[in-house]
């Protein structure tokens, strides 16, 4: 796997167990005219960077031009944490159920800081770090995957909060590492997000930033 353009390192993690989706792949229920991990690839492409993405489903790896299969796909913390060799310059993740706008696409390409987060109080979107900070990011993931939650292991708002000191699995955030995102970017956790996301974006014909 050999990075042909761009200065940065663009992971798309693509390996959850899909639990809530009776084992349907939701990154690849259609987008408009494509796939939600085709949109991201070629959102990516555009913007001049080879992404990968990270999966253990056959079916997702045939539609990436480039993919990983993590060594631990456990959580979303330990599946980032499975890309650590790939990690050079400006790192950018982002996640394979997530319908980014072009603005939000924009927003995350254009991070240049040590560690910028992308969300609101109740998601998150994806992320930019510099390599140069890597140690504190692995070391953080894995606090975050270990972290005995209530609800779903692992998440990335538990990282979040980890490399704040915040309590992991609490409510709290700030806006210094935190970046608002308040558009029409919408992950798809459930199908039932998925279709209301079509019904009020995608038939009423407000997708963006299309092909």
């Amino acid at each position: 796997m050999n990075k042909e353009t761009g200065d940065k390192t663009v992971v798309i993690l693509a390996a959850g167990k899909a639990t809530r989706w009776r084992g349907l792949p939701k990154q690849l229920m259609p987008a408009g005219d494509e796939s939600i991990i085709v949109r991201i690839q070629r959102q990516v492409f555009q913007r001049g960077e080879l992404p990968t993405v990270v999966t253990h489903r056959d079916d997702i790896a045939m539609e990436s031009k480039s993919c990983l299969f993590p060594k631990n796909n456990d959580t979303a913390c330990d599946t980032l944490l499975s890309t650590r060799d790939l990690w050079h310059d400006q790192v950018v993740v982002l996640l394979g159920d997530v319908i980014y706008t072009k603005d939000t696409m924009d927003l995350i390409f254009s991070g240049d800081r040590p560690l910028r987060v992308y969300g609101n109080a109740w998601e998150i979107y994806g992320m930019s770090f510099s390599a140069s900070v890597g140690d504190d990011i692995a070391t953080h993931l894995k606090i975050a995957s270990e972290y005995n939650s209530p609800g779903p292991r692992g998440k990335l708002r538990y990282f979040y909060q980890s490399c704040l000191g915040f309590e992991m699995g609490s409510g709290r955030y700030e806006l210094e590492v935190l970046q608002w995102v308040q558009d029409k970017t919408r992950d798809v956790d459930s199908m039932w997000e998925y279709n209301k996301f079509i019904h009020e974006i995608v038939k009423s014909g407000k997708l963006d930033d299309l092909p």
